[in-house]
């Protein structure tokens, strides 16, 4: 949830970047396809802009980000509580994997799929680690040498209640999109051009 929150945060910063660039989302629709290698710069200046701040808020005494500020909770040098260092907030950033998305955006539909398996399979591995490690340090912690604390008397009421509505609302997303697509007569669809126009954009190989 925190990483979420994190998320609204992030976002602005990303669309300041792309400004920068000279990227025009609000430009983006049907049958207005950006250039493609702006896209990709726009990618993977994204991805700096996300890891530059976990790394800033990770590190210098700062110990979280803001999301994490609101559930109490903190990261830390898993030997003896103290701040991380710089080289530590990069190597827990880089472990939890969000790069591993960049060869989606390659001109190749293979990368593309190898790389959205490859996001899930580590996510899920970072998740059991995370469970199943009994200081629930996962491999992003136990690679950067750091830990996740919440400081005596810090409560997780705030979590909790975060979770149960995203479920909650993951819930009735899933059985919406169900209803949705059930109701579809895909043996009956005409061909859709836009999808063709896109998927030959991004995947010209």
């Amino acid at each position: 949830m925190a990483y979420l929150l994190d998320g609204f945060v992030i976002t602005p910063l990303y669309y300041v970047v792309l400004a920068l660039v000279g990227f025009d989302v609000n430009s983006v629709g049907v049958g207005r396809l950006p250039d493609r290698n702006l896209y990709v710069l726009a990618t993977v200046l994204g991805l700096a802009v996300q890891g530059s701040f976990f790394v800033w808020f990770w590190s210098g005494g700062r110990r979280a980000t803001p999301g994490q500020r609101v559930f109490g909770i903190q990261v830390a040098n898993a030997f003896d509580g103290q701040p991380l260092t710089i080289g530590q907030a990069f190597g827990r950033w880089a472990a939890m994997g969000s790069w591993i998305a960049i060869p989606f955006v390659l001109p190749f539909m293979a990368a593309a799929i190898v790389s959205a398996v490859a996001v899930g399979v580590w996510n899920l591995l970072l998740l059991l680690s995370t469970i199943v490690s009994p200081t629930k340090q996962g491999l992003h912690d136990r690679f950067a040498r750091s830990a996740l604390v919440r400081p005596a008397g810090a409560g997780n009421r705030w979590a909790v209640g975060c979770l149960t509505v995203l479920i909650i609302l993951a819930a009735l997303y899933v059985a919406l999109l169900v209803i949705v697509f059930s109701q579809i007569p895909w043996d009956r669809m005409p061909p859709n051009p836009y999808l063709d126009e896109y998927l030959r954009w991004m995947w010209p190989s």
